[in-house]
């Protein structure tokens, strides 16, 4: 089976994720996360020189190793000299008082998670986001398993129990979406029928009161023929 596009929540965002799908050639659709790309607003990286730029042209420059950031991710962090910022007229609008130094960091994925920013902005990955709300989250996200088939607590032991109760849940699950597809036309069909057949009793009953009331000699009538059935 040849993958082209994959689609998967936030969590799998991660620049390993992204490198190794656009190795296989497979387009990734994952939300990344606010703080995956990191950087620093109005500083200009040099990809050639591997070094920042700030807004008052002072360079800002790394050890060129990949650390940790604290949180599990690999990154490389800039720093700029102390004299730089000691007399630099926007100081107070960069770093704090106490601060000496400006520091920035940013994934060694940089370029995959730029791409992964960029695709997110378009309609084709709009679209695809709504296609996997309505068939991944309903079914999986959105709890359907454990409020819609009974599954809060599996009555099995065991993995591979526990999984075939799962494959049993996933048709189960195809059948209500098809049923619930189908029946509203059959629905709609039936309560058309169903206001056509008391439409039309009410338009008779409507007619015989109305002819009773307006009409006493009617009255005699239909209480002569009634009697006259009744004798037959």
């Amino acid at each position: 089976m040849l993958i082209e596009k994959l689609l998967a929540d936030g969590a799998y965002s991660s620049g390993e994720n992204y490198q190794y799908l656009e190795q296989q050639n497979i387009t990734p659709y994952i939300p990344l996360l606010g703080g995956a790309l990191s950087g620093s607003e109005g500083f200009i990286y040099d990809e050639q020189n591997d070094w920042y730029i700030c807004r008052n042209n002072k360079l800002l420059k790394g050890s060129g190793r990949v650390v940790d950031d604290g949180r599990g991710h690999p990154v490389k962090k800039y720093y700029s000299l102390q004299s730089d910022c000691k007399n630099c007229p926007i100081r107070n609008t960069c770093i704090s008082d106490k601060a000496k130094t400006k520091k920035v960091q940013h994934s060694i994925y940089k370029a995959e998670l730029e791409r992964a920013k960029a695709r997110q902005q378009t309609v084709k990955a709009k679209v695809m986001k709504r296609k996997r709300s309505s068939t991944v989250e309903s079914a999986l996200g959105g709890g359907t398993p454990i409020n819609f088939t009974g599954m809060k607590r599996l009555n099995a032991r065991g993995i591979k129990a526990a999984n075939k109760m799962l494959l049993l849940a996933a048709p189960i699950y195809n059948l209500k979406k098809w049923l619930k597809f189908t029946a509203p036309k059959t629905n709609i069909k039936a309560m058309a029928m169903l206001k056509t057949k008391t439409g039309e009793c009410f338009c008779v009953i409507k007619n015989i009161l109305l002819q009773l009331i307006l009409s006493p000699i009617q009255v005699r009538k239909f209480f002569h023929q009634s009697l006259c059935f009744g004798e037959n």
